[in-house]
């Protein structure tokens, strides 16, 4: 059996320290791009993606929640309207 291993250089990378940044004559940077937080989302972000977790999910076929929906929204006879989950 052969084993590899890595490199010496391997071993020498520094961690990666999340926020960590030094700029000359400057005591704080606050990195945007970085998309980092100390402190976490937010509550209402938690919530907002809580309802994205069965968004991978085709609908019933029909939808008739929707179609109902959208007929009492423009006063439309429900028969005449028709909610697919996507086009052949």
């Amino acid at each position: 059996m052969t084993f590899i291993s890595p490199k010496d250089t391997i071993g020498k990378i520094i961690e990666y320290q999340p926020g960590a940044m030094k700029l000359p004559n400057v005591k704080k940077v606050h990195r945007l791009a970085f998309n980092e937080s100390r402190i976490g989302p937010s509550p209402k972000a938690i919530a907002a993606a809580d309802v994205m977790q069965n968004c991978y999910l085709y609908p019933a076929p029909g939808n008739i929640e929707l179609c109902e929906a959208i007929a009492e929204r423009y006063s439309v006879d429900v028969n005449k309207i028709f909610c697919g989950t996507g086009t052949a």
